[in-house]
């Protein structure tokens, strides 16, 4: 259900790493080698003073030619799917027919473009279902497709905070079961995905430096670092907490609770519960 990581790809050849003062010497190297070889000590020694005429027409010519290949760069990137922003984005997306929702941001649609891609191999993958539930509705945080028996589709929807749970699971379906689109011979049914709270205590040791106020910093912050992270499905391992509750000034943490990793279905997600940590002093 994953699609690739774009991020972790090495940076692509068409966008060019640009330094003013490599296209300068270049620029500069180029002039000296235009005069015939007897007169190149001269107007090497005249193109090493800052203050002559040739020297500021030089620099200006090579900060010219920096912006434009800048424009290049940003031209190129407005074609790839990883850097591309706004209206530049909506044009890759077009191709696919894809519409944003009003109000969408480019991370999230960015996603469903890919998913929108990924469901290009053919009808019925995960990704085409999982797209056209982030389709639906800018409530939906995230979906899971889940196969209950042969034959039978359940999109499990994470459903934002504060919103209707029964008004997205309608939209969900709506958009699943639209007759223009919809995948024949497969009953589709649309489920809410279910919050698992999970409850976090901790002690922490404080180095010399640090506030005394820390451990009651890290309780009013710690939840916002946990939903942050928040994944259906996802697992939380013990390590994790312990090395988000690991900010500067913590000399060592004892987490309590949980007292094991915690495994989570796939069709839930994890959301912070009592939050406890106290300071164990220095």
């Amino acid at each position: 259900m994953s699609t690739i990581d774009q991020g972790a790809l090495p940076a692509p050849d068409i966008i060019e790493a640009l330094d003013f003062e490599t296209l300068y010497a270049r620029r500069r190297s180029r002039l000296i080698s235009l005069y015939p070889e007897g007169e190149r000590a001269e107007i090497t020694a005249t193109l090493a003073l800052e203050s002559e005429p040739i020297v500021k027409l030089l620099q200006e010519s090579a900060y010219e030619e920096l912006l434009l290949r800048q424009r290049i760069n940003e031209a190129a990137r407005a074609n790839l799917i990883q850097f591309a922003t706004g209206s530049d984005l909506d044009q890759l997306a077009a191709f696919y027919e894809l519409v944003r929702l009003p109000g969408e941001g480019d991370d999230r649609f960015r996603l469903r473009l890919q998913l929108a891609i990924a469901a290009l191999a053919g009808n019925g993958t995960a990704e085409h279902y999982r797209g056209r539930a982030l389709g639906a509705s800018l409530d939906v945080v995230d979906a899971v497709v889940l196969q209950p028996y042969p034959g039978a589709v359940q999109v499990a929807v994470w459903v934002a905070g504060g919103a209707d749970d029964a008004a997205v699971r309608a939209l969900v379906l709506a958009a699943l079961t639209d007759p223009a689109r919809k995948i024949l011979g497969v009953a589709v049914s649309v489920a809410v995905a279910r919050p698992r709270v999970v409850d976090v205590s901790a002690r922490i040791r404080r180095t010399p430096a640090a506030p005394v106020d820390l451990a009651a910093r890290l309780t009013v912050e710690f939840t916002g670092v946990f939903a942050a992270a928040a994944a259906l499905g996802a697992e939380l391992p013990r390590s994790w907490l312990v090395a988000k509750l690991h900010v500067e000034g913590v000399a060592a943490v004892e987490l309590i609770q949980p007292a094991a990793d915690i495994l989570l279905a796939d069709d839930e997600y994890p959301v912070a519960g009592v939050i406890q940590i106290t300071d164990a002093g220095l």
